[in-house]
């Protein structure tokens, strides 16, 4: 099973769903997809539907923050906001941990249902592209 699906037929709209464990190479081939979208240059938002996501590694929580802190300027530039949909307590921490090592450069919000998801992200991305 993969660690990640993504969607992005309603680009500037993505839903990244989060499908299974992730392992080293799962976690870098998520990372090159984000960067794949960012290469467009374009205003996007995010959908994060982790409802079935599983443990991220301390590794890999890490590996995400260095991503971030790396690409900050381009995620403020062109990232709209990020919508978390997660239903575990857990994950909603895992969340928070990866926040603590590296705030966001973007907007975002946790959410427990992907159509009010979907609805703030949308909202962010007219409130970028009209700025």
């Amino acid at each position: 099973m993969s660690y990640f699906e993504m969607d992005d037929q309603h680009f500037p709209l993505v839903t990244i769903r989060f499908t299974g464990k992730p392992t080293e190479e799962t976690f870098e081939e998520y990372l090159q997809t984000l960067e794949a979208l960012y290469d467009r240059g374009e205003v996007f938002g995010i959908v994060f539907d982790a409802r079935e996501a599983l443990n991220l590694p301390r590794s890999l929580r890490k590996r995400q923050a260095e991503w971030m802190d790396a690409n900050a300027e381009m995620i403020e530039a062109q990232l709209a906001g990020t919508a978390f949909v997660i239903s575990s307590a857990f994950i909603r921490s895992v969340i928070r941990a990866i926040f603590a090592i590296r705030a966001m450069p973007a907007p975002y919000t946790v959410m427990e249902s992907i159509d009010e998801a979907e609805a703030w992200v949308r909202d962010q991305i007219r409130e970028k592209q009209a700025a």
